[in-house]
Parts: structure tokens; sequence; C-alpha cells
């Protein structure tokens, strides 16, 4: 069935093509084509999908397509979009992960560590111990110890000396002398005997108080000087007898010895060094100092217990005694202990680890606010046995002077994360901080932060920028043709704030809109000219503020004045001016013809005082004159002999004969 078709008029043929009646009478035709995918450069969507059901009808013939997949993934219950890196509070220490087409690609950033040290240490492999890099607290390195890399100073007795330097070093029964210096391409501390005191007889002769003197020769001489002890036992006091370190329970440990029978009465102290890494340097060892009563070693057999040790973990334990008149002692071999885990109670079916139903933890917060709106929460490490109950953690913030219940959280965090920046917080406000645990699932129990933290935020600075700008009549100095408006309580100087000031008016007899910029003068005042006379105007200012902010006045009205009015004013000041220059130029001809009499008798004085001293002058000269010319003589013309001839008339003489 034909139809007639309109100019204009836009027609379908069944979804297979849009037709369009043009203005030459033509019909024109294109085929419909449903797009059904969009590239990714074009659209976050990876995959699309079409409804399958859809039935296209004119004008709707082509189905919207809907995202399918759009590459975000799921992590922490959190939504990251695609490529998006996931946030390092999120993961565990040296990992980094990024959401890549709906997957999260993790890898490890620390390098591997080889069980031995690598050949190309710095130093010898007895030497080596794996540590973290300064600043790095995640990744594991082969490291020297700090003493071994030095070589430019030597380190005794937790000082430090320079290459060559020599020092005496005195003690109880300790004399000598020690120097740094080089050796096997270390420095090292080498000392030298300065000399013991004598040991006279009257220490040697038996007393009540020791029936049995006897002297003791130490096997190092420059380090101890030979001594006395009442005590003839043939014990030499070098080692620990009867070591003896086992498990009271999950996280004790019972330590006994025995002390050689030489250094029973001496005064001391007991140290004992544990870890849980045999490869870490001695002296990064824990230490747990332990003393008899008044400090006195006054029986042989030793007892003590170490605590808050962690379950099921391996400790490497060494016992060391200082005897403090000998500034050292016998120490003891390296023992290795296992401390079981939390004991367990077995069931029918299964077996569920006895656990308290509540954990209370002092988790040590700690806030900085590093600004006015962002605040810095940081907390303790968690101990391995702490991190078996906790699957992660949340911060929860909120106004400290508002309901209980206007808690807000922020996302769960990884249990070894220890920091946090809360951002976007109110200045001056004071927060309560405190910190959520999520228990493990397969734990039923419920895990309490016992100490939360009251901080207050700093203020806002105040902002220079926050500029308020509002015109009074008496701002506004009208003339005929121009008008002057100061703007008051502007910042110093003006042209740090202010880029330009717009001026935008208006007559009342005009709907025109004009406008035009103008420079503030040091004191805030702007002038319109351009204005009419009699004309009553509407004006607001713009300032254009050199952070990009823009600040709006009030708007102002105002009436120009008549010319007529201003011409006459003008007259009147002009002849009042007039009158005033001219008596100001009677009494500037008066000063004036002073002061030309004044110089005149001036300059004769001084003419009249030229001329004298001239005259003194020349006449002084004319009487010190001496003749420079000798007088004319007459002798020449009293001698008869003597002749005179005229030019021309000299005789001419030829062998002596005048002619």
């Amino acid at each position: 069935m034909s139809r007639n078709i309109a100019i204009g008029e836009e027609i379908y043929d069944n979804c297979r093509a849009v037709c369009h009646c043009g203005h030459d009478a033509r019909l024109n035709c294109a085929a419909i084509e449903c797009p059904h995918n969009f590239a990714p450069h074009v659209s976050d969507c990876l995959e699309w999908d079409i409804d399958p059901h859809f039935i296209p009808t004119p004008p709707n013939c082509c189905p919207k397509p809907k995202c399918k997949n759009d590459g975000s993934c799921s992590f922490a219950g959190i939504r990251f979009p695609n490529f998006k890196h996931i946030p390092q509070e999120l993961l565990p220490c040296g990992t980094r992960c990024v959401c890549l087409k709906g997957k999260v690609d993790c890898e490890n950033r620390c390098p591997s560590v080889p069980d031995i040290p690598p050949p190309h240490m710095p130093c010898p492999t007895t030497h080596a111990y794996r540590g973290h890099l300064p600043g790095d607290n995640c990744c594991l390195h082969w490291l020297c110890r700090e003493q071994e890399k030095s070589t430019n100073h030597c380190s005794h007795n937790g000082k430090r000396y320079k290459l060559g330097e020599q020092w005496d070093e005195k003690g109880q029964g300790v004399k000598r002398r020690c120097q740094c210096s080089i050796n096997n391409g270390l420095p090292n501390v080498q000392c030298h005997p300065g000399g013991c005191p004598q040991i006279t007889d009257r220490f040697l002769q038996p007393t009540l108080d020791c029936p049995n003197p006897t002297v003791v020769i130490p096997d190092d001489p420059l380090v101890l000087c030979p001594y006395v002890i009442c005590n003839d036992s043939k014990d030499s006091g070098r080692d620990l007898e009867h070591v003896n370190i086992v498990a009271i329970n999950s996280t004790s440990a019972r330590i006994r010895f025995t002390l050689p029978s030489l250094l029973v009465g001496l005064i001391g102290h007991a140290e004992l060094h544990y870890t849980t890494d045999m490869n870490i340097p001695r002296s990064q060892w824990n230490i747990q100092k332990f003393a008899r009563p008044k400090r006195l070693f006054d029986t042989a057999n030793i007892e003590y217990h170490l605590g808050n040790l962690s379950p099921d973990t391996t400790y490497f334990f060494q016992i060391q005694v200082i005897i403090e008149a000998l500034q050292s002692g016998p120490e003891s071999q390296v023992y290795k202990l296992y401390l079981p885990p939390i004991p367990s109670t077995a069931s029918t079916t299964t077996s569920t680890t006895t656990v308290p139903p509540m954990i209370m933890l002092d988790v040590q917060l700690n806030a900085v606010s590093n600004d006015y709106k962002t605040l810095k929460i940081s907390w303790r490490v968690f101990s391995p046995q702490e991190k078996k109950f906790i699957d992660g953690i949340q911060i929860r913030y909120k106004n400290a002077e508002k309901d209980q219940n206007e808690w807000k959280t922020t996302p769960i965090l990884h249990r070894d994360v220890r920091s946090y920046m809360l951002r976007d917080l109110e200045p001056g406000v004071s927060y309560a901080v405190d910190l959520l645990f999520t228990p493990n699932p397969d734990i039923e129990t419920h895990i309490i932060s016992t100490k939360p933290i009251v901080i207050d935020m700093p203020s806002s600075p105040k902002d220079l920028f926050d500029i308020t700008v509002t015109i009074h009549p008496n701002d506004v100095n009208v003339d005929t043709l121009y008008t002057t408006i100061k703007m008051n309580d502007l910042p110093f100087p003006i042209n740090k704030f202010i880029n330009v000031v717009k001026i935008s008016y208006r007559s009342e007899d005009s709907m025109e809109l004009l406008h035009t910029f103008k420079d503030p003068d040091e004191e805030g005042r702007i002038v319109l000219d351009g204005l009419k006379p009699n004309r009553r105007y509407k004006a607001w200012i713009d300032l254009y503020l050199t952070n990009g902010k823009t600040v709006s006045s009030n708007a102002i009205e105002f009436t120009t004045k008549d010319r007529a009015l201003s011409a006459n004013i003008d007259k009147i000041d002009i002849s009042a001016n007039e009158a005033e220059a001219l008596r100001e130029s009677d009494l500037m001809d008066g000063r004036y013809f002073y002061c030309l009499v004044i110089v005149s008798v001036f300059a004769a004085v001084t003419a009249i005082a030229f001329v004298v001293v001239l005259y003194f002058l020349l006449r002084k000269q004319s009487s010190a004159k001496a003749p420079i010319t000798r007088a004319p003589s007459e002798s020449a013309y009293d001698n008869p002999t003597y002749k005179t001839y005229e030019i021309g008339e000299r005789p001419v003489e030829e062998n002596g004969i005048e002619q």
C-alpha cells in the first residue's frame, strides 16, 4: 500500500531500513545495523550481553546492550575497577596486586633468599646473617654485621675508636694498653699488658676468713691479672654444669644450671640470650637478666623462669654468667627448645582449641595529625599467637561529642598492616578512634580493643582568599563623567590576591549591560569613566582572585552630576584659584626683588676685592724682576784697531793679503 510522505518525514521499513524524504522529493534509505560490541577504548565494558527475546519494533529496532563483564575485581569485600592497584593496606607485607580483567594478579616484590649466604658477600660467611635493609621492615636479605663491614674504626666495650688510636683500660685487677689496628684486612682491637700489681705475702697467709688462699693465674694474662681466692677447689670455673632448659607450658620455660664452685660467693648476674632465628647476629638476640638477692651467687645451683614466649615456636637459648670483678664469666652452649601449642580438648567428632570467649588486647593505638583533615592511625605488631585469632582489622572512628552509634569504619585491613590514613575529617573536632577485630571464622571468640583514644584535630588555617566586598554609599565619589569607587577590607598587597577587577554597570534608561576591567590602586580605589551626566546608574564589582576564584560585591546605585552645574562649580573654583594665584605671584615678586639686591651687592664687593688683589700681585712681581740681558759695551769704539764693515764690504783674504 503506497502513501504520500511529507518532505522531511522519516519512516521505517520493518526495522530493515530507515528512510528520509529529502527536499529534492527523493526517498533516501539506509539499512539498520545494530552494534552488539564496543571497543574497550570506547567503553569500560569487556563483554556485552544481548537480550535473545528482544522483538524489534520501530522505532526501537535495536536492543539495548548490557555490560556482562567490566573487568572489575572484588577483593576484601571492595570492588576495584579494571587495571586498579589494590591498596597496600589490604595486602600482606611484600605483596603487590592489581585488578586485571576480572582477576586479582599478585606478585611478591621481595627477592628469594637462599639458605646459605651468596659467595659475593663483602664479608666472610661466618659473619653474614639474614635481616632487613634500613627503611624496609618487610623483605629479608643477606647482610654483614656492622662491626665487620667497618674499615675505619673499631668497636670495643660499646665504644668506637679510630684506626691507630690507643687507650688504657683499667679496672678491678685489669690494666692494659689497647690499640685499634688492621688485622687480616679488618679493624681489630689488640691489647698488651700494662703491668699487674704484685701479690704480697700478706694476702697468702691463712686467716679465719680465708683459711685456704689460692693464687689464680688467668689463661689470658693480657685481660686479667693474677688474683687470690679463698677456695681450694680444683674447678677451673670455665664451664657451666648441668644446664637444663625445659618448657613449663606453652609460653614459659625453666632454666637450671650449676655454677662453678670457684665463682660461688662472688657478685654478679646471669644473662639469658634467646631468639627464634639462629641466623641473626648475637647482638640482636633478646636478653633477660637474672640475679640472686643482693646480686650475690650464694649457691651453685641456679634456677630461673622465663615467660611471655610464643606457643608452637622453636627458641634458641644461651646462658652467660657475668662476674663483676672479672667483667666476664663462663657461658653455655646454644640450646634448642620447642614450645608446644596451646592445649586442645578432643571431642568425639572434632578437635577444637580451648580459647576464652573474649580476648581483650591493648593494641597501643597512636594518632598523628598530618594536617587539619588527615589523621594517621598506627598500632603495635601483633604476636604470632594473636594473629591466629585475628582474620582482619578495621578502624572505627566518630565525633567524640556525637551519639555512640554514629561510628564510621574503614575497609577490612590485613592483620599485618600497622598503620592507616584517615582522610576528609572535620577540622577542630575531637575524634574517638578504636580498632575492630574480625576473628578467624574457625574460632568462636570475641576480640576487643581495651584502650580507644581521643584526638583533637587542629583547626583549619585562616583562608587569606576568603574576601568579602561590600560597597557603601559613602564609598562612591560621583562626578559628571566618572565615578570613583573604593573597596574596603582588601588584603595587602592587593596585587598578590587580586588579578583584575571587573565593573558591570547599566543606566536606568538603557537595558544594555556594560562592563570594563580595571586595576585597583594601593588603597583599593577604581575609577569608572565614560559615563553620561545626569544619569542614574546601577553597578557591581567582580574580583578575579589569583587562586582562580571570583568574588562579587553588592550592587550600588548612584546618579552622575549635571554638566551645567559641574561647569558653574568649575568656574567658581577657577576664579578663586586665579585670585589666589595673583596673591601668590605678588608675594613671589617681592621676595625676588630682595634676593636680587642681595646678590648684586655681593657681586660688587667680590669684584672690588678681586681688583685690589690683582694690583698688589702685579706690583710685587715688577719689583722682584732681575735683568736677563747684558747692557751694550762701548769699548769697541774706543779701540782704534776695531773696524766695522758694512754688509758686502768685508775684504777677501788671499794668502794673508787683504785686497
